[in-house]
Formats: structure tokens, sequence, C-alpha cells
């Protein structure tokens, strides 16, 4: 029993040691924009992990100024996209409570959209091809 213990201890300690070999802490803030009336944030980060094939893109929005109620009940802001494949996002707002996500050189299915409208903030999507522009 003793050496079956081990062995599972041992194949467990492996598969978490290459879970971190392979996983990245190297998620990296590329850009941060602030409304017209500096109400609300919105952010897009970058794990550019070696184990990954692509960077990965992550978009998120929230208040500038959250009130303790909402940091407390977690609605002080929330990921609002991924970009899971070849590509690259940028975010700009249009107006005090429009942000443009603009996702450049990827293929839309792979963008997971994890909302349309956060808070009063409406969230719209647009697909770029720089070779075609």
């Amino acid at each position: 029993m003793a050496m079956f213990a081990r062995t599972v201890s041992f194949a467990v300690l492996s598969f978490v040691l290459l879970l971190v070999g392979c996983s990245s802490l190297t998620e990296q803030t590329v850009q941060r924009a602030v409304s017209n009336d500096n109400r609300f944030w919105a952010e897009v980060t970058v794990n550019r992990g070696s184990a990954l094939k692509s960077d990965w893109y992550a978009a998120a929005v929230g208040k500038v100024h959250p009130t303790w109620g909402e940091i407390v009940l977690r609605r002080a802001g929330t990921g609002i996209c991924t970009l899971q494949g070849p590509g690259k996002l940028t975010i700009s707002w249009s107006g005090p409570e429009q942000l443009l996500v603009t996702c450049t050189d990827c293929r839309q299915q792979d963008v997971y959209i994890q909302t349309r409208k956060w808070d009063v903030v409406s969230i719209s999507y647009a697909f770029q091809d720089s070779a075609h522009n």
C-alpha cells in the first residue's frame, strides 16, 4: 500500500510540475483606456506563454471609482472577451459609454465574446485584416 501511495504521489507531483512548466505567468497589460467622462476603464492583457501557440489576449471593462458594495459584490469590472488564436485585440472609446474592441488579423471563431453590455457600457466588436487595409 505504501508503494502505491508513493507512486500516486509521484504521478501527481509530476503532473503538477508539467503544468507549471507549461503554463505562463507572463500576463501583461498592453493597453488601458479610460472613457471620455472618466467613469469607466477598459484594458487589454496578453499572455505570451511559451507553451501557447499564439499570444492569448483578454479584454476587460470596469469602473474607475467603484463603490465599496460593487467591490465586495465583484461588480467593479468584468472580462468581456478573449482571443485564443493568432491576431491582436485593441480597445477604444467611441463615446462615454461606447467601447469598441477591434481584433486585427484574427479569425472571428477565435474570439470568445462574453458580453456586449456591462453596466451602462455598450460593447461592439470589429474584425480587421491588416493585409487588406
